[in-house]
């Protein structure tokens, strides 16, 4: 091979990997979409409203490691969040003619100093009465595909059979609350400093539909995010819809529905 051949063999190469790293660099900025999914704004409205009805991020209680196959397990953060979930199925005809629907939104708690936690929380049903567990099972495996897991807290979320319209239900959870790990505790949100602000931002993130035994994964990209900044409540922050003021003082703070 000559050397002017070489040489354009060697920049081609180099324009591969270049094109490669751009591409990769792409996937990671669009939350690890794959190549096959149809990335589009949704046009349609929100299926589920999901309201953040209660939420308290502050200083945790004292709580011993927990053992674990002889491992030690702490709580991920000394001042964990929990944020509960009031979920409203509001349909439309366009939506009910698939057989199945789950809609995955983007939940994220953040400090004015700069630490944010982020977590999913997926809500799905079905319109139609012959829609079975191992189709649920396959629908619900694709709300992965959405999400890029090495920049998320924590992924949770229901799915209800034949969930009527226009009905809410009240209990899903998501926040640092209950998260363990072999790493002695951090300070979570407080890790850049005492927050003056916490605020939370919802949104969806896509939809994940069955149509004819077809499943189809939708990004979306234009959906409004409801924001709300928590108020300073003691050593923390609160945000409440569900309990009398003046019961507040007589609660476990994070576990507002014991």
């Amino acid at each position: 091979m000559t050397r002017n051949k070489r040489f354009k063999h060697r920049s081609a190469i180099i324009f591969l990997l270049t094109a490669a790293i751009l591409i990769v660099s792409f996937s990671l900025v669009s939350s690890a979409l794959p190549s096959a999914l149809s990335v589009q704004s949704l046009e349609s409205e929100t299926v589920f409203n999901v309201d953040v009805v209660y939420a308290f991020v502050g200083k945790g209680p004292s709580e011993a490691p927990q053992s674990h196959f002889g491992v030690l397990h702490y709580p991920k953060s000394q001042y964990p969040s929990a944020l509960y979930l009031n979920v409203t199925h509001d349909s439309s005809a366009e939506i009910e003619s698939y057989d199945a629907i789950i809609e995955v939104y983007l939940i994220q708690i953040i400090s004015d100093e700069g630490p944010t936690e982020k977590y999913i929380w997926f809500e799905g049903t079905n319109y139609s009465p012959s829609f079975s567990d191992s189709e649920k099972t396959s629908l619900t495996e694709r709300v992965f595909d959405l999400i890029d897991l090495n920049t998320i807290n924590g992924v949770r979320g229901h799915f209800r059979f034949n969930w009527t319209d226009n009905t809410s239900v009240l209990g899903g959870k998501v926040g640092s609350l209950g998260s363990y790990s072999s790493n002695p505790s951090g300070l979570g949100l407080w890790s850049a400093g005492k927050p003056n602000t916490i605020s939370v931002t919802v949104h969806r993130i896509g939809c994940v539909t069955l149509d004819d035994d077809s499943i189809s994964v939708r990004a979306d990209m234009a959906s409004a995010k409801a924001t709300f900044q928590l108020e300073k409540y003691g050593e923390g922050f609160l945000s409440n819809k569900i309990v009398p003021a003046d019961n507040l003082s007589q609660i476990d703070l994070f576990h507002p529905l014991a």
